[in-house]
């Protein structure tokens, strides 16, 4: 329904700010002719200052390579392509490494369609789908992170 909405509202807009290029290309695709600037969401640096990591998940995972996914389990954030490149990784270079999922865990269909890619890639040892975590859960996959990436 909202983005019914926010196709009908192209008539009435005279300049938008979409927070991510794909965001920008469906406004175009839903037929906006007006200026769309990209401005991303802020990530604040010192998030973190007063949160303390938890212990438990840094003992868990600090004798593997991680990698870590941060952000909504959904379909245009394409966690299927991370997958495929982890298996890569993981297969030819480092099979003691993990893939870490951190995020809530939105459209079943999605979500399973990845388990499914995990389980063909065999691989169910290797990724984890941690669901939505805390700022202390967060906090310590960050530091056991050895590459990450963020989408908000």
């Amino acid at each position: 329904m909202g983005l019914k909405q926010a196709a009908d509202y192209r008539k009435y807009v005279n300049y938008c700010i979409a927070d991510s290029n794909y965001n920008r290309q469906q406004l175009i695709h839903m037929g906006y002719s007006c200026r769309i600037d990209v401005m991303p969401v802020h990530i604040s640096l010192d998030r973190f200052n007063h949160v303390n990591a938890k212990e438990q998940i840094i003992k868990e995972y600090s004798k593997t390579t991680n990698f870590i996914f941060v952000g909504r389990v959904v379909w245009n954030k394409r966690q299927d392509d991370v997958i495929r490149s982890f298996a890569v990784y993981n297969r030819y270079y480092d099979r003691n490494s993990k893939l870490l999922i951190i995020g809530d865990l939105g459209i079943d269909v999605y979500v399973n369609s990845l388990k499914s890619l995990v389980t063909i890639y065999q691989l169910q040892d290797n990724v984890v789908f941690t669901g939505k975590v805390s700022e202390e859960e967060l906090k310590a996959f960050y530091q056991t992170a050895d590459f990450f990436s963020v989408y908000e």
